[in-house]
């Protein structure tokens, strides 16, 4: 997630580790974790109460936790029946609500299904209804859908790049350090064998021509 603090780390849905599967317990186990932010998931449907929004929206903000909020998928802003597209935008409209209890600033939803039609015609459909979705969020005084930092999302995947090829920089210093430290050690080693065969060899070269070669043994001066 993007924010004017920066890149924010979290996760999508509750942490299983968790005391409880609980929008509260996933606010509390994300600061135990040293995140930044949740994803608060209403893929199934937007299952709480306003009291419980807000209950857990002052609880984020006193842990310092950003909220965001993914709508149901059951959304299809390109629907052929009128019914489809009337549930389609009161799920994003009451996830967005929702989300504002929340002290969220933006939501994720899947628009559309393209139902074997032209993208063209498929995106005209889908702005149509985006624009009935943000003109009912603006009478109820709710920007939360329209607060999209694109610029600074940009800005921020920019520094992390710059952030990546340094810490890539130094892998690769650190690797060459190591391989070096390996040479040595394989040089050391391939040569201590070495040094320490010769010597062995010299030493039975030299200890044989201590020994006089004699003709006859015993044995054999007896068998005469």
């Amino acid at each position: 997630m993007a924010s004017k603090e920066g890149l924010l780390f979290g996760t999508a849905g509750i942490p299983v580790s968790s005391k409880a599967q609980s929008t509260k317990a996933g606010i509390e186990r994300i600061r135990e974790l040293g995140l930044d932010c949740m994803e608060v998931e209403f893929v199934l449907g937007v299952r709480i109460s306003s009291q419980a929004a807000e209950a857990a929206g002052e609880l984020a903000a006193r842990r310092r936790v950003r909220l965001s909020a993914h709508s149901p998928y059951y959304v299809n802003l390109n629907a052929r029946e009128p019914e489809k597209l009337e549930a389609s935008r009161e799920r994003i409209l009451r996830t967005a609500r929702i989300t504002s209890l929340l002290g969220g600033k933006s939501i994720v939803f899947h628009a559309a299904y393209y139902m074997k039609d032209a993208p063209d015609k498929v995106y005209a459909a889908v702005k149509e209804n985006l624009e009935q979705v943000v003109s009912e969020l603006r009478e109820e005084g709710n920007e939360l859908y329209l607060d999209q930092s694109y610029q600074g999302a940009l800005d921020s995947v920019r520094e992390s790049m710059e952030k990546l090829k340094s810490i890539e920089e130094l892998a690769i210093e650190i690797k060459n350090q190591a391989l070096m430290w390996v040479y040595i050690t394989e040089w050391l080693a391939v040569t201590g064998t070495g040094l320490l065969c010769g010597f062995v060899i010299w030493t039975l070269m030299i200890r044989r021509g201590l020994y006089r070669e004699i003709e006859t043994t015993r044995l054999r001066e007896r068998s005469r």
